[in-house]
């Protein structure tokens, strides 16, 4: 018997298809699709954190790692975070408004992108 116990899915979503979303959705067009103006610096993207009065660019986005932070409120996260607290909504309908609205899985050429940010109802 293994020692080491099997976590159980989030929300009862399979691993796999929370680590696609993290992977294919881009944190950089998720943002700017939700109204947020990033201008690049250096490796990182800046803009305006909407989870806070801001009134100087304190929201960082890395387009390496896909993950995103602020350094005025300090949230931080991955697009499911992300989506998570813009639309105030539980893991479960994150993961749910992510995975059914454009997710282009592309190929290792296409840029990763997400073309329909919004829920389908």
């Amino acid at each position: 018997m293994s020692s080491v116990a099997k976590i159980p899915p989030k929300a009862g979503i399979k691993q796999e298809k929370i680590d696609h979303i993290k992977t294919c959705v881009d944190m950089v067009a998720l943002a700017e699709a939700r109204g947020i103006k990033l201008k690049k610096n250096g490796r990182s993207y800046f803009g305006l954190c909407p989870f806070h009065d801001d009134h100087n660019p304190s929201l960082s986005v890395n387009p390496k790692t896909n993950l995103w932070q602020c350094f005025g409120c300090g949230a931080a996260g991955d697009v499911i975070r992300f989506i998570e607290l813009f639309d105030q909504v539980d893991f479960k309908e994150a993961v749910n408004r992510l995975a059914g609205n454009g997710i282009n899985k592309g190929h290792a050429t296409t840029p990763r992108t997400i073309l329909n940010p919004k829920p389908v109802n």
